[in-house]
């Protein structure tokens, strides 16, 4: 049993009402096209997700 299994929850509110999906959509990303990895999309779902797991900075993200 894992304490991290609520996500799974928030996971699939998030996909029902779309919230992160409209917040990345206001957000306008100037960066340069060719130097992004990330989508602000991704970015803001992996913080906001890391955020109500408890985690408190984001050096946890990558493992």
């Amino acid at each position: 049993m894992t304490y991290d299994a609520g996500i799974l929850f928030l996971s699939q509110a998030d996909k029902r009402i779309g919230l992160i999906d409209t917040m990345a959509n206001a957000l306008e990303d100037r960066r340069q096209i060719n130097k992004i990895r990330f989508d602000v999309k991704t970015m803001l779902r992996e913080r906001i997700f890391a955020i109500a797991l408890g985690y408190e900075d984001c050096n946890d993200l990558d493992t």
